[in-house]
């Protein structure tokens, strides 16, 4: 048992180690192939090799920006992710670290000027050497951030102070730093640590080719965060859908409670005053609760029932009703298609809405249902024929939300409710569905 516990447990992170360890590898051999191509190649020309290291720097560069301006976006239009920004800012360092290092190829500046490209050149490096664990300590949200951010900051700016003003310098030591955060957090099972600590494993080659092969290194690095911040939208997303989703059906629980209590507590008192006076109607109509309770019980966890369940619980509703009031409820339904299946306790609560808002005619409510299905879709149709008495509850009351909680819930996006009078004395609901 304990070894197969072991097993289960390092198993899985010995594999990702394997394929890390694969890709970096792999990517380190085309980062080599690149650079022999655009060094030493004797088919290409100096100028040849010069003009396709600038053009490819140049289309990298410009990768960063849309990079760049696409999570400057994300952050604008209402995440409101700090990660998001910091990572958006990096893209565009690294945008600028590439641009300006390139500039004087294709335009000369003066040595020692405002825009020595040098000076611009390295204080950008220890920017992006900054940003870099800055980043990762707010995508994976460590503990003891600011221990970290102390560390990085000051090797980081110390080691440029001290050592060779090169931009290599500030980068090395914040891809050391950063590779000790993702150890860190893949040790603490973030998700996107391991794709983290690919770019890092290759950007860190990369370093060895300072001229051409950083810059591919750059990429990976951009590209495997790119991936790890994907991977924690979509987690984070279907967290995000799976509260909507909890929240709806408390939502829908709620309202099924502010729907019954009522009916129950009147239906009890009901069967008191029966018990002396009219014994057999008592017994009739706890028989009648019993089997609408009974029915109730059956569908109350159900996203979908047949129909025909439905109508039961209907029917079983009506002769409580019958009961109670005195009154004839007849209820007359025509089904084009028997097979069908519905949100549970939406014609019931139709049937309900119309008891309560509306009185005899002769003694008599009519409840007629039409449902029908032609291709690709459900239509159902609801007549509630009496006298209406408050028009109003019935479009916004508590049954009514409980109806489209219900169909949003089954079908969401992809129905229709519609309700209104016919007549002076007809009320009619109609639900269309995209099946």
């Amino acid at each position: 048992m304990k070894e197969n516990t072991l097993k289960a447990r390092y198993l899985p992170s010995i594999g990702k180690a394997v394929q890390v360890i694969g890709l970096a590898v792999l990517l380190q051999w085309f980062m080599y192939q690149a650079n022999e191509v655009m060094h030493v190649t004797p088919a290409l020309t100096p100028e040849q090799r010069e003009n396709a290291t600038i053009a490819f720097s140049f289309f990298l560069a410009g990768l960063f920006f849309i990079s760049s301006v696409y999570y400057f976006f994300l952050y604008f239009v209402g995440h409101r992710k700090r990660r998001f920004w910091i990572f958006g800012l990096f893209c565009l360092v690294l945008f600028l670290l590439i641009f300006i290092r390139y500039a004087p190829y294709v335009h000369s500046f003066e040595g020692g000027s405002m825009l020595d490209w040098r000076f611009w050149s390295n204080l950008l490096a220890v920017i992006a050497g900054l940003l870099l664990p800055v980043f990762l300590l707010d995508h994976f949200q460590l503990a003891r951030r600011r221990a970290w951010l102390g560390v990085s900051f000051s090797t980081i700016l110390l080691a440029y102070a001290f050592l060779p003003h090169e931009e290599s310098t500030p980068l090395f030591f914040s891809v050391l730093i950063s590779l000790g955060i993702t150890v860190r957090a893949i040790s603490k099972k973030r998700l996107g640590s391991w794709e983290s600590l690919v770019g890092l494993i290759v950007f860190f080659s990369g370093m060895v080719y300072f001229d051409f092969s950083i810059y591919i290194g750059f990429s990976a690095l951009v590209v495997a965060n790119l991936f790890s911040l994907s991977i924690t939208q979509r987690r984070e997303r279907k967290a995000y859908e799976e509260t909507l989703v909890r929240s709806s059906r408390l939502e829908l629980e709620l309202l099924k409670m502010n729907i019954r209590p009522h009916f129950l507590m009147n239906t009890l008192t009901n069967i008191i005053s029966l018990i002396k006076e009219q014994p057999d109607t008592s017994i009739r109509l706890i028989e009648a609760l019993s089997q609408e309770f009974y029915a109730m019980n059956e569908i109350s966890d159900k996203q979908l029932i047949p129909i025909e369940q439905e109508l039961q619980l209907c029917r079983s509703y009506l002769e409580v009703m019958r009961i109670r009031h005195d009154v004839s409820y007849e209820f007359i339904a025509e089904l084009q298609e028997d097979e069908l299946q519905v949100p549970p306790a939406v014609i019931h609560t139709l049937i309900e809405n119309g008891i309560t808002h509306s009185d005899p005619i002769d003694g008599k409510v009519l409840f007629e249902l039409e449902v029908a299905a032609p291709a690709g879709q459900m239509t159902l149709v609801f007549r509630v024929i009496g006298k209406i008495r408050t028009a109003e509850e019935l479009v916004d009351g508590t049954g009514i939300k409980y109806i489209k909680s219900r169909l949003e819930e089954s079908y969401p996006r992809r129905w229709a409710f519609e309700q209104g009078p016919v007549d002076n004395s007809t009320w009619q609901t109609r639900i269309t569905v995209a099946l």
